[in-house]
């Protein structure tokens, strides 16, 4: 029998999470079961010998709100596919100011987390996560984002997730636009430490 795909085992760990801890999808009732759903992940990752890496967004320089979630890898033909699980996800849309930003921002991304309660990880989605939580306001009305995605280019970089030229490309692109729109602190595209 062959092995399945990373994306149906992702599919049915997030329907196991979903069935166990009465886990609606948005906008039906989403539980505040982050802890459980990524110490969930952690145990699937070690009986199935998945990579995996917690999202913390406290670790991350986000105080608030508490959050983690789960970053689940698996080898595949073509290389490793990383996925970010977090069917927990719908509980920040009930707050407005995150509701409307992402729907403004990021539909699509929002759309596909919240139905599926995954997504692949990559750059573009990995910004679209924590864009969120950064310039939404929803929860935190100042975080310093420079920090936030230093953090998060040694927790992506570091474990191999993303490679550091697809990272460096990416906080360009960011610091480029927060300098278009007038937020830039620095008014340099920023580039990873070396």
């Amino acid at each position: 029998m062959a092995r399945e795909s990373g994306e149906s085992a992702v599919k049915k760990q997030v329907a196991l999470l979903r069935k166990g801890y009465d886990i609606g999808v948005y906008p039906e009732y989403v539980p505040l079961v982050c802890n459980e759903c990524d110490s969930e992940n952690l145990k699937f990752s070690v009986v199935n010998e998945t990579g995996y890496e917690q999202i913390s967004l406290t670790r991350l320089g986000i105080p608030e709100p508490f959050h983690r979630a789960s970053i689940l890898g698996f080898n595949s033909p073509n290389g490793p596919e990383w996925f970010i699980v977090d069917p927990s996800y719908g509980q920040f849309f009930e707050n407005v100011m995150f509701r409307n930003y992402m729907k403004n921002n990021y539909p699509d991304f929002s759309d596909r987390l919240l139905k599926q309660g995954y997504v692949r990880c990559t750059m573009d989605n990995v910004r679209s996560y924590f864009d969120g939580f950064i310039y939404s306001k929803a929860f935190c009305k100042k975080i310093d984002s420079d920090k936030v995605y230093d953090k998060v280019g040694d927790l992506l970089v570091g474990s191999g997730i993303i490679h550091p030229e697809e990272f460096d490309e990416a906080m360009r692109r960011r610091e480029l636009m927060e300098m278009s729109s007038g937020n830039s602190k620095t008014g340099k595209p920023n580039s990873r430490k070396k």
